[in-house]
């Protein structure tokens, strides 16, 4: 019990190198940066105005409660340009760490400004990008590879590159809540819509023949039993990454399958920027010596695991 007591308490307590959370404020800024340019921008009057996808009357009448939003319901051409302008601009000093905690904060308004707006055009990787951006607000990451950092320097001011743990572990538990409850939903439990798909191992060929999901029509004219163990094999994966990436040496196996899960499925379906916002979270399970020389650490009681 005391073992594990210190372990827990390790774990939320013992500075952890800034350089993980700066290489997740880099890839988060610049997919919302990015993304935000290349979809949201050009139509951006049809996604977020009074008279688009959600009229102002109807985003009056099916707005969640206590859901809120900067863009108001009739909302003019010119103040849609300036908060979607805003966000971009906001990801880019994300991005590139300066004033990087107004930044984050603006950045994460914005974000969920236009998503609460226009809830109808969103997919699973814009609600973990809107969780990224609430964690980037408490992470210390421009602590590390950030132009505050070279401010800060030609001060004359030398900042610890030693930062508090727990927004990073905050969102490290995010992802592996996510792919637990991602495998629980796809388990065949009686009543529960859809997961039968998933244990017969048809889930992927039927992914892969949905007219707006499949993005080669030849993929559907594999067999069965082609599909079906990366079927399986991807639940039991979701099911125990929580577990795996506990180790070390189940840790690396893990994240390596991920990226070339989710590569596939970028490859494969039409699914947004949901495989690139997943990814972003691997940086933060990568252990801070593969971001820079070997020093030690506090965190040397632990053993060479800082991940």
């Amino acid at each position: 019990m005391t073992k594990l007591f210190s372990a827990v308490w390790h774990f939320w307590t013992v500075p952890v190198r800034a350089e993980r959370m700066a290489a997740f404020r880099i890839l988060i800024g610049t997919l919302v940066a990015i993304d935000t340019t290349l979809t949201i921008l050009p139509h951006a009057e049809w996604y977020l105005g009074a008279e688009g996808l959600n009229p102002a009357a109807l985003y009056q009448l099916t707005r969640e409660p206590g859901s809120w939003s900067l863009i108001p319901a009739g909302a003019t051409d010119l103040q849609i340009h300036i908060v979607v302008v805003g966000l971009i601009v906001a990801a880019a000093c994300v991005a590139f760490g300066f004033a990087t905690r107004v930044a984050s904060i603006a950045m994460w308004a914005l974000l969920v400004s236009a998503h609460q707006r226009s809830p109808i055009i969103l997919n699973g990787g814009d609600f973990l990008l809107q969780a990224a951006a609430f964690y980037l607000v408490f992470m210390p990451s421009g602590a590390a590879w950030s132009i505050d950092q070279r401010i800060r320097r030609g001060r004359g001011i030398e900042a610890s590159l030693w930062v508090p743990p727990w927004p990073l572990r905050l969102a490290q538990i995010q992802l592996a809540v996510m792919y637990l409850f991602t495998g629980l939903s796809k388990l065949p439990v009686a009543g529960a819509p859809g997961p039968g798909h998933w244990a017969s191992g048809d889930a992927i060929a039927g992914a892969l023949g949905t007219a707006t999901m499949g993005r080669f029509e030849f993929l559907t004219w594999l067999p069965w039993w082609f599909f079906a163990p990366v079927v399986w094999l991807t639940m039991a994966w979701e099911l125990s990454f929580p577990a795996l990436v506990v180790f070390e040496r189940s840790r690396y196996a893990a994240l390596a399958f991920g990226v070339l899960l989710h590569l596939g499925i970028f490859a494969t379906l039409e699914v947004g920027i949901f495989s690139f916002a997943t990814l972003c979270y691997y940086v933060l399970f990568l252990p801070a010596a593969w971001f820079g020389p070997p020093h030690w650490t506090p965190e040397a009681a632990r053993g060479p695991d800082d991940a």
